[in-house]
């Protein structure tokens, strides 16, 4: 059984684009996410912990929308949690969090910068809402 989670949290890199030797496209976003809360005597947000560190690779064809998120952009993916160990060059051991089959939910850029997501090609964005009528 997987452990299915959503993670919201900001690029800690631009997206990185690359390709196996056999031709496939790999999309693939380093994301760091801090829990935090409000405190309510200041009503100021405060880090609670360390930062966690997971990485979503979308493979194949059809992510274009994602190659132009830039470092900062707060991101929301989900898809199940996988832990992968290695071993460092140096013989460390070493342990990473990864998305396997990850969804992209959405991005809010970073200061000024625009927003960077549109709809993949073929037409409409894919709101399974955008022809439906109110009930009442």
């Amino acid at each position: 059984m997987a452990v299915e989670t959503i993670t919201t949290g900001n690029l800690v890199a631009d997206a990185e684009v690359r390709f196996t030797p056999n031709g496939k496209q790999v999309t693939e976003l380093r994301i760091g996410a801090t829990y935090s809360r409000k405190d309510k005597q200041t009503g100021q947000w405060q880090d609670e912990g360390e930062p966690v560190f997971i990485t979503a690779a979308f493979w194949g064809d059809g992510h274009e929308h994602l190659h132009n998120l830039k470092k900062g952009t707060r991101v929301t993916v989900s898809g199940p949690l996988k832990v992968r160990t290695y071993q460092t060059q140096n013989g460390e051991d070493r342990t990473s969090l990864e998305l396997i089959f990850p969804r992209f939910l959405g991005a809010i850029p970073k200061g000024d910068q625009q927003p960077t997501y549109q709809a993949p090609a073929g037409g409409q964005a894919q709101d399974p809402w955008a022809n439906q009528n109110a009930p009442f």
